[in-house]
């Protein structure tokens, strides 16, 4: 049995859930994306992909978007609008120094510039990159607001921050196209 925490924003429910790795990485990632997945629908789900790799869940009409870290699996349904979930373990902040200026702008940087907020703005980039559900680059073609408010843009596009949270071990983001 699988341990979900239950996460509601609006129309989106994200079931966030350990994994366990008994298995080699993928298999252990696909089986805890697919046991999250059918606890949220409450029924058993295969999770298939679109050529451009977002996943979808036959017989499913929805949004299916799923991020997962070492330790994590995260995966969010919604039945009207695309999402785009992204998670990080927070040891990997300290990363970010290095990867920051080839994903964010100088404003960004200076925005976000805690180790830990620059892994939150990209796990807010990376979600936003799903949602959109197109080839972008991250640096250029995706705007974080550093204003606080929860719009962010992709390519001219508008789209909301539903969800940017970072907890003890994890780095959370969800984005929706409204």
């Amino acid at each position: 049995m699988i341990n979900v925490e239950l996460l509601t924003f609006g129309t989106t429910t994200v079931g966030l859930a350990p994994i366990e790795r008994s298995l080699p990485p993928r298999q252990s990632e696909r089986k805890a994306a697919r046991a999250v997945a059918s606890y949220l629908l409450q029924r058993p789900v295969d999770i298939d992909h679109y050529q451009d790799g977002a996943p979808f869940i036959s017989d499913f009409h929805g949004c299916v978007s799923i991020s997962h870290s070492q330790k994590y699996i995260a995966v969010a349904i919604d039945n009207h609008r695309s999402i785009g979930i992204d998670i990080e373990d927070i040891s990997r902040a300290k990363r970010m120094k290095r990867i920051a200026p080839r994903v964010l702008s100088p404003e960004e940087i200076h925005a976000y510039a805690e180790p830990q907020e620059q892994l939150r703005a990209w796990t807010l980039k990376e979600a936003a990159y799903k949602a959109a559900r197109r080839g972008v680059d991250f640096l250029h073609h995706i705007q974080l607001p550093t204003d606080g408010s929860n719009v962010l843009v992709v390519c001219g596009d508008e789209l909301s921050i539903v969800a940017s949270e970072v907890r003890d071990d994890i780095v959370l983001s969800l984005v929706t196209i409204p």
